[in-house]
């Protein structure tokens, strides 16, 4: 049933005013075309003599008379349907470029009273994104019609809140068979030179031509017909294999909420809820990995890889995995008990968990529920089953990512081989594979080195540790030493066997309580543990069996043996410190990486030490430019601040205070490293190179000239340069983090005491502000 009413339809695609008029000329071209002896021949011929005759009666269609060409909205509407594929339920007439609907059917109006957004960014197709949604059509049409050159016109989307709130989606198609373009003038010439040899064509590039063609003086006559049809299912396929594509550029949130509307939208359902989640399986065995959900429901117990208590049956339903649904339909519930039981421990008042398989091998799991008094239908399993081969994807791609990240922390943190220097192995590798295959012989592998890379060294020291390690190995064995004492007042009178030996035992206890009192440096640290490990345990045999009560205080004295509380303390607090220092190294090695991928390694002392190796050897697929260092080291110093402020803040709650001391190293020029097979680390190599290992294992204990006060302290970071060349341009980095509100702009210029074979260096020292 066609209706005709003029509806403005600019909320949809953007009106200029282009000259337009309505016709049925380019139908009754249209019409003229068709095969003699054809099926639709004999029909074509009494719609166009039809249209002729109402057009004769009426005069000329407009949009002000078009009320009066219903019948022939109809013959076009039924001639339309009967030469398409598919019946459009909403259709319409429209000017040549959209602008008013001045006939269509009920579902065509009526949709035209939603509320339509548009969701495809219109401003990115054709050429040029600053070009309005009309211009673009007319700029079509004109390259078509009068210069050849075919375009591929885009549907429009559009969503709206349906029944139930759910979101549903259109797709506008715009035809514009019945379209006549036709130039006021002369046509003009486009000049092609711009889009030559073009490997891809931007906006840039194809400015110039639009800019041969001036809208103005063409003239757009016809009708065009609008088709609306869902598009639900097509554009959440298309949506999700687009989420899946940019899956880290989104937070887990927002790709839960927006997976979640997808299916929402498909079931037509909006209070329903969904987790996804994949299978991993490591050294054979399955882990249930966090995925995307708000929450998890049958196998959150096991969620993280805790399966060291998975239940049998869950492990053999991992193995052969099938449906598990609830309070769907009797023919289709599961009747398992053991599941039944768990889907009714969870609150819910249906619930269906989808297994999700990827080339017969099992990737993860969709779980759909609802709860209180809404349920899922059996239509569940038709209205999902295109989606299925996405969210297959998705499970198959979260596991993907997961064993990657799993091979870089390998590579990163248990390996020598790095991601950044992983491409000269391979090829190095490759190499000798050939090599082999030509000869059939072991030959030596290739050596491997980067020369010309710039080094950046950075320092984070737990301040006096070795003299709190000390104190707490001190305070452990006095302990130990005052509990002995106790011990030995239970000894009874002249019940020991031998007083000489018992004599010379005393003298020793004496010894060692001594070399604990006045040793700072503990220097008989050997003598002290070898004493309490086995003339101890060997004394307290020989007290055995003498005295009841003896025998009670040695059980008690030999349970506290092994506890040595200081010295737990003193580790403790160095393993939170190191951590909080690691994750901060690590924040930085990340910064480096996505701008420059470079060689990394670190070395773990009481604290932490760090090596850059950046350079265009390292890298050759990227443009390698020294002003990029300067970034890096910047970003050093942030990060040297942003340790001593965070140990600050630990003070509290650390068993044993621990300040930390920040040493950054510059060394302004490249420097060469190789690969020794020995050690599988990377290494400097030759005279000149090595003189920068030499500064970088001195610098820590080096003292400023004509004072007794180290370079380095706690609250503050040092920076170590050779040379003055580099020091007004630290200077300037180091005014540009005190901006930052992390260090004072105080900065001390300060020179140091030589070293043994180094001399020139320079420092810069600044107070973080804690």
């Amino acid at each position: 049933m066609i209706e005709t009413r003029n509806v403005y339809i600019n909320k949809l695609i953007a009106v200029t005013s282009a000259y337009s008029d309505l016709s049925f000329a380019k139908l009754y071209e249209h019409l003229r075309t068709i095969d003699v002896g054809s099926i639709g021949q004999s029909m074509s011929q009494l719609v166009q003599q039809r249209i002729a005759e109402i057009e004769k009666e009426k005069g000329e269609l407009s949009v002000d008379n078009a009320q009066d060409f219903l019948e022939a909205f109809e013959l076009i509407f039924g001639w339309a349907n009967n030469l398409a594929t598919d019946t459009p339920q909403a259709w319409g007439m429209s000017t040549p470029i959209p602008s008013v609907l001045f006939a269509g059917t009920v579902p065509m109006y009526d949709l035209l009273e939603q509320t339509l957004s548009p969701v495809i960014d219109q401003r990115a197709h054709l050429f040029c994104r600053d070009v309005i949604h009309t211009d673009k059509i007319m700029y079509e049409l004109v390259l078509d019609r009068l210069y050849g050159i075919p375009m591929t016109a885009t549907p429009y989307i559009f969503e709206y809140i349906g029944e139930e709130e759910v979101t549903k989606y259109l797709k506008l198609e715009v035809d514009f068979s019945f379209v006549t373009v036709r130039p006021k003038t002369v046509l003009p010439t486009l000049d092609f030179s711009c889009v030559n040899n073009r490997e891809m064509l931007d906006e840039a590039n194809v400015q110039p031509l639009l800019q041969s063609i001036h809208l103005d003086n063409f003239i757009f006559e016809g009708f065009s017909m609008l088709r609306f049809t869902d598009a639900t299912e097509s554009f959440v396929l298309d949506s999700i294999q687009d989420m899946i594509l940019n899956f880290n550029t989104y937070t887990r949130n927002e790709f839960v909420h927006s997976l979640l509307d997808k299916i929402k939208s498909v079931l037509g359902k909006q209070d329903v809820n969904c987790s996804l989640f994949p299978v991993l399986y490591l050294n054979g065995m399955p882990i249930l990995k966090e995925g995307v959900a708000k929450s998890y429901l049958l196998f959150n117990e096991y969620i993280g890889g805790n399966i060291d208590n998975i239940e049998e049956y869950v492990l053999r339903y991992l193995e052969s995995p099938f449906i598990l649904s609830y309070n769907i339909h009797p023919d289709f519930d599961t009747k398992l008990e053991y599941f039944r039981a768990k889907i009714e421990a969870l609150d819910v008042s249906s619930y269906v968990c989808f297994p999700l398989k990827h080339q017969e091998e099992l990737v993860g799991f969709l779980e759909l529920y609802t709860k209180e008094e809404s349920t899922l239908s059996p239509s569940i399993l038709t209205r999902l089953s295109p989606l299925f081969p996405v969210l297959i994807q998705l499970g198959y791609d979260l596991r993907l990512k997961f064993k990657n990240r799993l091979d870089t922390v390998i590579l990163q943190n248990y390996t020598a081989l790095q991601p950044a220097v992983q491409w000269r192995f391979n090829q190095a590798a490759a190499k000798y594979l050939k090599d082999y295959e030509n000869t059939h012989e072991s030959l030596p592998l290739e050596r491997i080195s980067f020369s010309n890379v710039y080094p950046l060294y950075g320092g984070v020291d737990i301040k006096d540790s070795t003299k709190l390690r000390n104190i707490a190995f001190r305070k452990d064995n006095k302990l130990h030493l005052d509990r002995l004492r106790s011990l030995m007042k239970y000894l009874p009178e002249g019940l020991f066997p031998d007083l000489a030996a018992l004599k010379s035992f005393k003298r020793k206890m004496d010894k060692v309580d001594t070399w604990l009192a006045t040793d700072r440096k503990v220097e008989r640290m050997h003598d002290i543990t070898a004493f309490f490990q086995e003339e101890v345990a060997t004394f307290i045999l020989t007290l055995s069996w003498l005295d009841d009560e003896l025998d009670r205080q040695i059980k008690i004295y030999a349970e506290s043996l092994g506890i040595t509380y200081y010295q737990d303390a003193f580790e403790e607090s160095l393993k939170q410190v190191n951590t909080l220092i690691a994750g901060n190294i690590n924040k930085l090695n990340e910064f480096v990486q996505e701008r420059f991928p470079s060689y990394f390694e670190k070395f773990r002392t009481d604290g932490i030490e760090y090596d850059f190796y950046i350079g265009q050897s390292i890298t050759p697929s990227m443009v390698f430019n020294p002003t990029i260092l300067r970034t890096f080291r910047r970003q050093q110093l942030v990060s040297m601040a942003q340790i001593s402020q965070q140990v600050d803040r630990l003070q509290d709650s650390l068993p044993i205070a621990m300040n930390t001391t920040q040493l950054i190293f510059v060394h302004p020029t490249a420097i060469d490293i190789s690969f020794r097979r020995d050690e599988r680390r990377f290494d400097v190599e030759g005279g000149y190179n090595i003189r920068y290992q030499m500064i970088k294992k001195r610098i820590d204990k080096v003292l400023i000239r004509g004072t007794d006060e180290r370079l380095v302290q706690p609250g503050k970071i040092a920076v170590v340069v050779q040379g003055e060349a580099e020091v007004s341009i630290l200077i300037e980095d180091l005014l540009s983090v005190a901006d930052m509100g992390l260090i004072k702009p105080d900065i001390e210029e300060l020179e140091l005491e030589e070293l043994q074979g180094v001399s020139g260096l320079h420092a810069l020292r600044v107070d973080v502000i804690l």
